[in-house]
């Protein structure tokens, strides 16, 4: 009996040293400046995140949607719409339910930017309705928000800024 409680405080043991020196996790692990905000990386994130691929999607513009009833006379419906525009990578959110906004704060907070990036986002989105230009770190921000009847749209441009040190994210860099 004696034996198997050594070995059990052995065993265990190896185990917590072990789980101590490893690497965490990847999920764990900072991916800011990982993953650079091209088209591309964008239709990868949300397809990843929403677990299935977009309706449509070329080399210039991918497109997710989804709806549900939720009840006999509500229809709640989201769609994302990602542009490939000549400088820049544009999302836009459209959505008549919560299950929407969850896709824009989901990816504010993705690895793509940095907590300063992901904080001027949030203080654009609750700043009210219409459009503001702002220069933040590695980006020239234009964001807008509308509520027209039944509907909430999001649209967030994304510019490389010429400070960054990054190329342009032109065609051939997407």
């Amino acid at each position: 009996m004696r034996i198997h409680v050594h070995l059990a405080l052995a065993f265990v043991l190896a185990l917590s040293t072990n789980a101590a020196f490893a690497a965490p996790p990847k999920s764990a692990q900072p991916l800011v400046g990982r993953r650079p905000v091209t088209f591309a990386n964008t239709v990868a994130f949300f397809r990843e995140a929403l677990g299935r691929a977009p309706l449509k999607a070329d080399a210039q513009i991918a497109l997710f949607a989804e709806g549900e009833w939720t009840n006999r006379n509500v229809y709640n419906h989201s769609a994302i719409f990602i542009e490939n525009a000549d400088e820049d990578v544009e999302i836009t959110f459209m959505m008549s339910g919560d299950e929407g906004m969850n896709w824009v704060t989901e990816f504010f907070d993705s690895p793509f930017f940095s907590r300063r990036e992901t904080e001027v986002f949030f203080q654009l989105l609750h700043s009210g309705l219409g459009t503001r230009r702002k220069n933040v770190g590695r980006f020239k921000i234009e964001f807008s928000r509308w509520r027209p009847h039944h509907h909430e749209i999001v649209v967030l441009s994304l510019t490389p800024s010429p400070r960054s040190g990054r190329a342009s994210a032109g065609p051939a860099a997407r």
